[in-house]
């Protein structure tokens, strides 16, 4: 299974919506996908960047470059792999 898949899965299980993957391989040098999704609250957006990082990093040996949040209070997410 692809890091991609893994993240988007991790997302279900958080009842994550929205759920959007972009392939953007072709036209960046620094990652090939974006997983794109929107959680109902605060608390459901941190725990599915949780869940994204937690699950992804395990069996598919990512490396975590960064995780940037609005200050912790949850309204958005990003996380990086490299």
């Amino acid at each position: 299974m692809e890091p991609w898949q893994i993240a988007v899965e991790a997302a279900r299980s958080k009842k994550a919506e929205d759920i959007v993957v972009l392939d953007i391989g072709k036209v960046s040098s620094f990652t090939e996908f974006f997983v794109i999704c929107t959680g109902t609250n605060t608390r459901q957006t941190q725990a599915i960047a949780d869940a994204v990082q937690g699950r992804c990093a395990k069996p598919a040996g990512v490396r975590w470059a960064s995780r940037v949040s609005s200050a912790a209070s949850g309204y958005w997410s990003i996380t990086a792999t490299s």
